[in-house]
């Protein structure tokens, strides 16, 4: 039961940041709802996305357990960090997100981070291994062969 509930939570959250406060503010919305805290018309409020049967998986007894075990689940999977130069716009993050799930699976997360430092590309951490591709990496790769050019070129 708790799989099918998780992907419908992460199929429009691509980051695993933007999936935890999801599930927070779900948890919040039911908690109200099913305490008496809650006005009738919150629900509409809640993601559409979700479908009407989401919320016919949580009552009194469990909307807690189901909870903690959602963001067990969310917290368990591995994201992949990117280093970007720039503020990756909402429409751009949905487009790698779903490029993302079609290449490594439906529930896979990222994290973006900003990272002013780079040029012209990206740094990725997988599994504490940072990899730069940036044009920043580049230069300093070929340090010494771009200094020995210049100076050649200015003997000219």
């Amino acid at each position: 039961m708790i799989q099918p509930l998780l992907d419908k939570i992460l199929a429009q959250t691509y980051t695993q940041t933007d999936a935890l406060n999801r599930l927070h503010a779900l948890k919040n919305l039911l908690v109200a709802e099913l305490f008496g805290r809650g006005k009738s018309s919150d629900r509409q409020t809640a993601p559409v996305s979700l479908g009407k049967d989401f919320y016919k998986h949580f009552n009194r007894n469990n909307v807690y357990n189901l909870f903690d075990t959602l963001e067990e689940k969310i917290r368990e999977i591995k994201p992949l960090v990117i280093f970007l130069p720039f503020e990756l716009p909402e429409e751009g993050m949905a487009a790698l997100g779903q490029r993302m799930r079609r290449l490594f699976g439906k529930n896979f997360l990222a994290e973006i981070k900003l990272d002013p430092n780079l040029l012209a590309g990206a740094a990725l951490v997988w599994d504490g291994v940072y990899k730069d591709y940036s044009l920043r990496e580049k230069i300093e790769d070929n340090r010494e062969r771009i200094i020995k050019t210049l100076r050649e070129g200015m003997k000219r």
